[in-house]
């Protein structure tokens, strides 16, 4: 991307796509959270069919416990990591 923003050729352009069917995060303070989690949905799908999923499922949420859950496993791993 750094060589198509200095004008260098060589190097394919990046196609953006926005997914319609995101879940939404209803607050300012779990974007990390919401990131991950939704990373966690793209790299477990092995048929890489995730933005098919998406689109058809635009009413999905991200559930408290869902978040939670991502929160717990980041806490183990710093403290795994590094305790």
């Amino acid at each position: 991307m750094y060589n198509a923003h200095k004008g260098r050729k060589g190097q394919s352009s990046v196609l953006w796509k926005n997914l319609s069917g995101i879940p939404p995060q209803p607050n300012a303070k779990d974007c990390g959270y919401f990131v991950m989690r939704y990373m966690r949905d793209i790299i477990e799908d092995k048929d890489l069919t995730f933005v098919n999923k998406w689109e058809r499922r635009s009413n999905l949420v991200y559930s408290q416990e869902d978040i939670d859950v991502m929160r717990c496993e980041g806490a183990k791993f710093v403290v795994k990591s590094y305790m």
